[in-house]
């Protein structure tokens, strides 16, 4: 089962800011902010007003699509870059790690549109 914390390239970092805002990212391998998740989160997260709590269920789906993808192997930039989609067993095995990630959420069950 995928994860977003733990022994995975990529995680979930929260921070406070001297201002006191809360700030959610994505880390990655390097242990530091990887670069198109932290634009996200602030071009279109932080600066929309969007609550800590949006950030961090944003963040955390975002580490985990990239978790699967390094799991399978997958380039995201190269598949951007490239214009290629996910093929249909690619789009399945992204449902089954949203779907496992959410077993026992609240929320209830993620998916893939």
């Amino acid at each position: 089962m995928l994860a977003t914390n733990g022994n995975l390239p990529y995680r979930v970092k929260e921070s406070i800011w001297d201002t006191g805002e809360r700030f959610a990212f994505t880390e990655g391998p390097d242990g530091l902010g990887s670069y198109w998740p932290v634009l996200y989160a602030v071009t279109r997260l932080r600066s929309s007003g969007h609550s800590f709590g949006t950030m961090l269920g944003k963040a955390r789906a975002i580490a985990l699509f990239h978790n699967w993808a390094d799991q399978a192997d997958i380039d995201i930039l190269e598949r951007v870059q490239g214009l290629s989609f996910f093929s249909l067993p690619e789009v399945e095995g992204l449902r089954r790690a949203l779907q496992r990630s959410s077993e026992g959420s609240r929320r209830g069950g993620a998916y893939v549109t």
